[in-house]
């Protein structure tokens, strides 16, 4: 079995809409310990009684740790040794087999094929995807020729390519398909927050000594040491894509009516207008119609270039 851990603060719209994703899509029912870890702010309350309404756990925290102290929190009281971090803003949005690929990380872990598996949705990866200038360009070029210029993240390719292992074998490999699995090194495949699977055993051993106090937001910290191991990264085809609603105020690429500054998106992976109606809504025949930002407007442009 594998628990589900979910940090949430601040966003009791964007934590029901994940929610209820995951109720349409049957993830709620794959395992038999899913949690929310609530990060306290005014909105807490509203966050509890969305969890009620689920019949989902809830650990509230006593401050707001950050994403150091969420982290933490998540894999503690996780009681099954294989845990999926994810965060309220990665909802379902298609009908991937989710099953095969959370049945195969858990076999995948336990056989040691890989130390971590990353399972937001490479084709509908959501708003934002940060896409370095260098590699902008490359594709553009339809080049190889800079790839000391982010050597590190190398793992971007896996979004814009059909094939990548084919065309980067030696940073790249193909170990599976049906579910697709490719398999990276650390040193070309940036640590990322955005939704994973790992054991606790991997995360004590080599990443909670980075969750301090001094650390609240723990990932560019773990960033300088990612690349200097070479731990065995997993990247599947996903199915968690990233759609925020509200909570974060002021964002320079989200849109007015969500909180934002921004009228029209200003982000890499965008273009043309940012959704601002992003409710889970199903039609009469109970399919998934909701609006949002797939992020794949780039990527299919970028992929006819290709």
């Amino acid at each position: 079995m594998i628990s589900i851990g979910i940090l949430t603060h601040n966003s009791p719209l964007t934590l029901r809409n994940t929610l209820m994703s995951y109720k349409h899509y049957g993830l709620l029912d794959y395992s038999d310990d899913i949690f929310c870890v609530i990060q306290p702010s005014e909105k807490s309350n509203n966050e509890i009684n969305i969890c009620d309404n689920f019949n989902i756990k809830y650990y509230l925290e006593n401050t707001n740790s950050w994403m150091q102290g969420g982290i933490s929190r998540i894999f503690k009281e996780a009681k099954n040794e294989c845990v999926l971090f994810t965060e309220n803003d990665f909802r379902i949005h298609t009908k991937k087999n989710f099953k095969e690929i959370l049945d195969s990380s858990i076999k995948w872990l336990k056989e040691g094929v890989v130390d971590l598996i990353r399972v937001r949705d490479l084709k509908n990866p959501g708003h934002p995807l940060q896409l370095p200038i260098p590699l902008y360009d490359d594709v553009i070029n339809g080049s190889f020729n800079n790839l000391s210029q982010y050597i590190t993240n190398i793992h971007y390719w896996t979004h814009y390519l059909k094939e990548p292992e084919k065309l980067l074998p030696s940073f790249i490999s193909k170990f599976n398909n049906n579910p697709n699995l490719l398999i990276m090194s650390s040193k070309n495949c940036g640590y990322t927050n955005n939704c994973f699977i790992t054991t606790k055993k991997f995360f004590y051993d080599n990443l909670h000594i980075y969750a301090t106090m001094d650390n609240p937001h723990f990932e560019p910290l773990v960033d300088t040491i990612w690349h200097t191991n070479n731990f065995k990264i997993g990247i599947t085809d996903g199915f968690l894509t990233h759609v925020r609603v509200d909570g974060h105020n002021g964002c320079w690429c989200c849109h007015y009516n969500n909180g934002g500054d921004s009228e029209n998106s200003n982000c890499q992976c965008c273009e043309g207008l940012y959704e601002d109606d992003l409710n889970f809504t199903i039609d009469e025949n109970n399919n998934d119609i909701s609006k949002y930002n797939s992020g794949v407007e780039k990527i299919n442009r970028l992929k006819k270039i290709l």
